[in-house]
C-alpha cells in the first residue's frame, strides 16, 4: 500500500497565474507602491513580493509592469467615481431650471466641499488615490489621459458652471476656468497636505470633529472665492 504524506505547499505555488485573488493583490500592492515611489521607482520583483506572488504572475496577468500600472489607474477611476459623480449630478441639477438663486448656489457649494472632503479624509478613499492623482498632475505619464478625461475634467467643467453662475461670468472664459481651479484648490489642499495639517495641529488622526473643522475652513474659503456670503454655519 502506498502511503501519501501531506506536504506543506511550496513557495513556488504562491500566486498561481490563474487566480483572480492574486491579480487583485497585485493591483492593490502596486497601486500603493506606484503612488508612493512613482512608476520608475518600483520594480516588478518588489511588487511580486508585496503581493505574495511569483514574478512571472505580473507578465501573465498584465503583460509587464506597464500593464499593471494601467490596471492600477483603471482601479483609480473606479475609486474616484463616488467622489466626483454626485458633485457633477448636484451641479447639473441646480442649473437645469435656469439661473439658480444665491441660496441654491451656496447650498451646492457647501455640498461640494462637504462631500469631497468627507470622501477624501474620512477613510472612504484610499490615500494612494490622492497620491496618484497629484503625482500624475505634477509628472504625467503616458497613461494619465483616461483619468483626466473621465474623472478630472468633467468635475472641473461642472465646477466651472458653478463658478460662472456665482460670479456672473462666461463659463468658457479663461478667468472663469482659472477661478474654478482656484475653488477646487481651496478644497484639495486639505487632502494634498493632510499630513502637514495634522502635524501642525497635533492631530494624530482626522476624527469626525477634526474633519468638521476642516470642512468649515474649506467652506469659508470656497464661498469667499465664489463671491457668496462666507458663513459656513449657514451650510
Amino acid at each position: 500500500m502506498n502511503v501519501v504524506v501531506a506536504q506543506e505547499p511550496s513557495t513556488a505555488a504562491r500566486g498561481r497565474p490563474g487566480g483572480d485573488e492574486s491579480r487583485a493583490r497585485m493591483i492593490a500592492a502596486s497601486a500603493r507602491m506606484f503612488a508612493e515611489r512613482s512608476f520608475d521607482g518600483v520594480s516588478v520583483r518588489e511588487i511580486a513580493n508585496a503581493a505574495d506572488v511569483n514574478v512571472s504572475a505580473v507578465s501573465y496577468h498584465f503583460g509587464g509592469k506597464r500593464g499593471l500600472y494601467i490596471a492600477a489607474l483603471e482601479q483609480l477611476l473606479e475609486e474616484m467615481r463616488p467622489v466626483g459623480g454626485p458633485v457633477i449630478e448636484r451641479i447639473v441639477a441646480v442649473m437645469a431650471d435656469g439661473a439658480p438663486s444665491v441660496s441654491a448656489l451656496r447650498d451646492v457649494a457647501c455640498f461640494v466641499v462637504r462631500h469631497i472632503l468627507t470622501k477624501m479624509l474620512s477613510g472612504d478613499l484610499e490615500p494612494w488615490v490622492t497620491q496618484t492623482v497629484l503625482r500624475e498632475f505634477q509628472n504625467p505619464t503616458t497613461d494619465y489621459r483616461p483619468m483626466l478625461d473621465e474623472r478630472v475634467l468633467p468635475l472641473h467643467k461642472a465646477m466651472g458652471k458653478l463658478t460662472a453662475a456665482s460670479l456672473g461670468t462666461e463659463v468658457d472664459a479663461p478667468s472663469t476656468v482659472l477661478a474654478a481651479h482656484g475653488v477646487m484648490g481651496q478644497i484639495m489642499v486639505f487632502a494634498a497636505a493632510r499630513r502637514v495639517v495634522q502635524e501642525e495641529l497635533g492631530w494624530s488622526e482626522i476624527e469626525p470633529a477634526q474633519l468638521e473643522t476642516i470642512i468649515e475652513a474649506a467652506i469659508r474659503g470656497v464661498l469667499g472665492a465664489l463671491g457668496l456670503k462666507s458663513d459656513p454655519e449657514a451650510c
